[in-house]
């Protein structure tokens, strides 16, 4: 959502008075170039460095319309390095390039360049198939294996879908299923891919970089999920960015840990193949230690919950372990504490699928604190708070539009700000995110923020998690409803509540305390905050 037009804004990291239309007071984090000697900027838009094996800038982005596609010049440059690993394998550039101009050609003979649906159980098919799409120039829409059968239906529906790869039924009137692959399951997947076309040859393999290129469900934090379209540059602008901050090299292992349908999963790709490093994959049935052991996972990105599991199973940071991403949600203090104390090298960030994943991360923390940040903001974005402490960004990895209910393209005004709906404030030239605009509720006539009461909660010794939802209320409107979890033990709400009222007002004490639900124990990138109200007004 863009501000008001005419609105130009001032950018200095300082909280400043806007000087045209919009009269509102905002806090700016960003490099404009055009600052007065001396004065910090929290972002650049200066060349990046990023791993030699692959020669990527953000300036040759901004100069160019296309770009080699990056598995290519790989396969090129350096054939036999590995691309991917999976269980008992492991498949190089060379091998991965072949499988995805196979791919790509079975997508441009004899159809049109329309949108197309990938819907598979296997990663590397999804690898593949994502990036035939970008070379054969046709949308990609990367559906969850997790929607019932009637959703994913729905999901080609809503966005002009007429084609499909899937390993799951889509029963798409008038739709064309292409089978990802043929032959015997067990094969090694290279090996099904060579064989479907045994001379396939890519020519150019250059990829357009403004084009509509991916299609994928928002999070659904602030309510329906939309359908979002990312360009090319979008993604790659967000892997120069997070690269600069984070070390990524041809010698990295990505651990696949997120789901790609999933921006912050098809981050994880960008990020690999730009640096010329390995997209590691692991069975389904494996826990994330186990996969980090077996595959000497360098870098792992992780929702709170999956790295309450690796702490549970690995008292002690893997040896291969260089740099552990945790996001996707809030920020448990008592959670990275622990992380730290193991030895792990944990970052905490902050992004969002519009931003085509990160905005913000945090170097690794070494020490203990009361609170911890989602770190500064990343080169290339632009970061600013309203007087509300609302969140807008932008910058080149923003999103080029939602798709609307006929499946058209809703372009984004180039350059305009995007309401994110959190909520946050900047400590020095770190972003702390606190809460989203959407969860506050009144209560007996006072806005009652649940990040509030949630910061409190987490401030008592041995609480893990907490989530704060509004329950309906006859005589206030709404009232605080509080599901937590602690370390080890049986939430004791009493003696909790007894905490509290040395915390918060009264009218902030919530009526109830209650243990955190098992059916809530996902791997999800989000806590379904929906879900919790409709079990605290059950109970």
């Amino acid at each position: 959502m863009g501000l008001r037009p005419g609105y130009t804004p001032i950018f200095r990291s300082r909280t400043v008075s806007c000087s045209v239309t919009c009269g509102l007071s905002c806090f700016f984090v960003r490099s404009a170039g055009d600052f007065a000697a001396g004065t910090h900027c929290l972002t650049t838009h200066d060349r990046l460095n990023v791993s030699d094996s692959y020669p990527l800038t953000h300036s040759r982005l901004a100069e160019s319309d296309q770009i080699e596609c990056p598995i290519r010049f790989h396969s090129r440059t350096t054939p036999k390095h590995i691309a991917v690993w999976a269980p008992g394998k492991s498949i190089s550039y060379n091998d991965l390039d072949q499988a995805v101009s196979t791919a790509s050609a079975r997508l441009t003979v004899g159809s049109s360049q329309d949108r197309i649906a990938v819907c598979l159980k296997e990663p590397f098919d999804t690898i593949v198939w994502l990036f035939a799409s970008l070379r054969a120039r046709t949308e990609v829409f990367l559906i969850s294996r997790r929607l019932p059968g009637s959703a994913r239906v729905k999901a080609c529906s809503a966005s002009g879908v007429r084609r499909y790869v899937s390993d799951v039924g889509i029963d798409l009137e008038g739709g064309i299923s292409i089978h990802p692959s043929t032959g015997d399951e067990d094969e090694i997947a290279p090996a099904l891919y060579k064989r479907m076309a045994s001379t396939v040859q890519d020519a150019a393999c250059t990829l357009s970089l403004d084009a509509p290129a991916t299609l994928m469900y928002t999070s659904g934090t602030a309510g329906a999920s939309k359908i979002v379209v990312h360009t090319l540059r979008n993604h790659l602008s967000s892997a120069l960015s997070s690269n600069s901050r984070i070390a990524v090299s041809a010698s990295s292992r990505w651990l696949l840990s997120l789901p790609l349908d999933h921006v912050a999963g098809l981050g994880i790709l960008f990020r690999t193949f730009v640096a010329g490093g390995a997209v590691a994959l692991h069975d389904s049935m494996q826990t994330i230690g186990t996969a980090i052991d077996e595959t000497r996972s360098t870098h792992v990105s992780l929702v709170s919950t999956q790295l309450q599991r690796l702490l549970d199973e690995k008292s002690a940071a893997p040896i291969s372990l260089k740099e552990v991403l945790v996001g996707g949600g809030p920020i448990y203090p008592s959670l990275i504490r622990r992380a730290i104390e193991s030895g792990y090298p944990v970052r905490t960030t902050y992004g969002m699928t519009e931003m085509s994943s990160q905005i913000s991360t945090s170097d690794i923390w070494t020490e203990i604190r009361k609170e911890y940040s989602s770190g500064r903001v990343l080169p290339l974005m632009d970061l600013k708070l309203d007087t509300e402490r609302e969140i807008y960004v932008r910058g080149p990895s923003a999103f080029l539009g939602y798709l609307d209910s006929q499946g058209l393209l809703m372009r984004r005004e180039p350059g305009a700000w995007i309401q994110t709906g959190d909520t946050g404030i900047m400590k020095g030239e770190e972003l702390k995110v606190t809460g989203r605009q959407d969860d506050m509720f009144v209560s007996g006539g006072e806005n009652i923020r649940p990040e509030e009461i949630e910061r409190a909660l987490l401030e008592i010794d041995g609480v893990e998690m907490a989530i704060v939802v509004p329950v309906s209320d006859v005589e206030f409107g709404f009232r605080p409803v509080a599901f937590v979890r602690c370390f080890g033990r049986p939430v004791d709400a009493d003696s909790i509540i007894g905490q509290l009222r040395e915390k918060l007002a009264s009218l902030k004490i919530p009526d109830r305390i209650l243990n955190w639900p098992p059916e809530m124990e996902t791997e999800s990138m989000k806590v379904d905050r929906r879900r919790l109200r409709e079990l605290a007004a059950s109970i």
